[in-house]
């Protein structure tokens, strides 16, 4: 899988041309973001565009690319799974359980 995933965006690239033949308008592309999960639903930071799919420098082809052939980018931007570089669940616990001792309940 992550080989497969890492040359998605040099596939893409090199297909561009049968892609915009065949008809299609537009391609969705995965989350670019450097993510925890391979397939980039859970990102660490939006702002490294360099992901398991390919890098920042490979991404910027891929657009050119498209753009040449007239073919539309889709991003698949995900911004409701933000991912930490690190968890805190001690911390959510600890929060929690200051809670529940100093919370009143009727």
């Amino acid at each position: 899988m992550a080989q497969l995933l890492s040359c998605l965006m040099q596939t893409l690239k090199e297909q561009m041309p049968g892609i915009a033949d065949a008809g299609f308008t537009a391609v969705w592309l995965p989350p670019p973001s450097d993510a925890v999960s391979a397939q980039g639903y859970l990102p660490r930071d939006y702002y490294n565009i360099n992901s398991k799919y390919g890098t920042e420098a490979e991404l910027r082809e891929l657009l050119a690319v498209m753009h040449e052939n007239g073919v539309k980018a889709i991003a698949d931007i995900v911004i409701n799974h933000r991912c930490a570089h690190f968890q805190v669940h001690a911390m959510a616990c600890c929060a929690a359980t200051l809670f529940m001792q100093t919370a009143r309940f009727p």
